[in-house]
């Protein structure tokens, strides 16, 4: 199949320089595509009959896409993030899309988009470039916004599928708890080659009713699953967290599905959205009520439940914006767009504004470190009256004034070494 798709893109023209090595490396990833897609269907039996075939003809394009971004961030000084085609199953069709793994080679934190979240990524740096290309053609300066930095563009997005991790509910038809043991779910990576990604922690309580708390009234005993039919059913879930994620996240939720009001619906947890984990609490609970329990019902339990696991990683670009600016300053950019290798550094003028700028920001650097050793000396003559004062009252008590003169000597001896380090 991987051969027909390297026909394929030769017959839309994918010749040109260096396109037989882009055609066997894109022949080489299609086959491990193709083998990964295999595996998939191979591991998971119970699914197999509902995942779709790999769609071969649809890598083509997006490979070359890739490629195409890939010289793009290279461009704009950016070549850490590398692109690649993979393979993701949609959570709800168990259909087999084409998506792109996003890795940033600097930390190695690794993503996957869909090939619209990734078309709009790449718009955004084409326009980037257009202006940065336009402003050097009229000697003017230019700084991609923040949000526009192609680290950003790609990483701090909506929240992407990270992976699924799989409940086993059968337990709950006979109205059983959650064993301990059985609390945490591994979550598979949602594109190829579904490796461990996390876990999700979880519980089941089960209810005596829809209103009761937990330990509340007498949960029915149930033998058979047929016992279960005509009667109410009442559970509480309760998601905590997930730990041991790949990335840096700055948000998380996870979604599910279960029986409501209206048979079965998709339910969301709480989203994580205050600080950097890499195990993100939710504390999600929900009570799950179930007035009369039908044959579909105890189906639906006696089936897994996937947790779909989504988050947003965490992105600071402003070291790496303020060593490599995006922008007409930045050497590499100017040499890429304006194909001179001697870039700005030919231009007198412009070094000259370079040299200036670097100039004033050493003498502000050298005043606020003046600053720092004035404030230091000071504080280190303070300090000095201070223990001459506390060794001359420490004869009057052995305990607050002694304690006191011990601590204001510590506090000079610290002092006293950081000045003697910005000196």
């Amino acid at each position: 199949a991987f051969q027909e798709a390297v026909e394929t893109r030769a017959t839309a023209g994918g010749g040109g320089e260096g396109g037989g090595g882009e055609d066997a490396a894109m022949a080489k990833r299609i086959e491990e595509l193709e083998k990964a897609n295999a595996s998939l269907q191979q591991t998971n039996s119970t699914e197999a009959e509902d995942v779709d075939t790999m769609d071969v003809a649809a890598i083509v394009p997006v490979y070359k896409r890739c490629k195409e971004v890939a010289q793009l961030c290279k461009e704009l000084d950016r070549d850490m993030l590398r692109f690649d085609p993979a393979l993701a199953k949609n959570p709800d069709t168990k259909k087999i899309n084409v998506t792109i793994k996003v890795k940033n080679t600097q930390n190695n934190e690794e993503i996957s988009l869909t090939e619209d979240q990734f078309r709009a990524a790449a718009s955004v740096l084409s326009d980037e470039k257009f202006k940065l290309d336009m402003a050097l053609q009229n000697d003017d300066f230019y700084e991609t916004p923040e949000q526009h930095d192609p680290i950003n563009v790609m990483y701090d997005n909506n929240c992407f599928h990270l992976g699924s991790a799989t409940m086993f509910p059968e337990y709950l038809v006979y109205c059983l708890d959650t064993d301990e043991g059985d609390f945490n779910c591994e979550a598979k990576r949602s594109v190829s080659p579904y490796d461990v990604v996390g876990t999700v922690e979880h519980m089941w309580v089960l209810l005596s009713g829809e209103n009761a708390e937990e330990g509340e009234g007498e949960i029915p005993e149930i033998n058979d699953p047929s016992e279960l039919i005509g009667k109410p059913w009442t559970g509480k879930l309760t998601i905590k967290r997930a730990f041991d994620l790949p990335v840096m996240v700055d948000q998380a939720y996870v979604t599910y599905e279960f029986f409501g009001s209206n048979g079965r619906e998709q339910f969301t947890t709480n989203q994580m959205e205050e600080g950097i984990t890499h195990a993100p609490v939710l504390d999600y609970s929900f009570v799950h009520h179930v007035p009369v329990v039908t044959q579909e019902f105890v189906d639906f339990l006696e089936s897994p439940i996937p947790l779909q696991l989504y988050v947003s990683p965490a992105v600071d670009s402003k070291a790496l914006r303020k060593a490599r600016p995006v922008s007409t300053s930045n050497q590499t950019i100017r040499r890429a767009l304006m194909g001179d290798d001697a870039g700005a550094g030919s231009d007198p003028f412009v070094r000259a504004s370079e040299l200036e700028k670097e100039n004033a920001f050493l003498k502000s650097e050298l005043s606020n470190k003046d600053k720092e050793i004035l404030a230091l000396k000071a504080e280190i003559y303070k300090l000095k009256n201070e223990v001459a004062s506390g060794e001359g009252c420490a004869g009057e008590g052995e305990g607050g004034a002694a304690e006191g003169g011990s601590s204001v000597k510590s506090k000079l001896a610290a002092a006293q070494e950081m000045d003697a380090a910005l000196s």
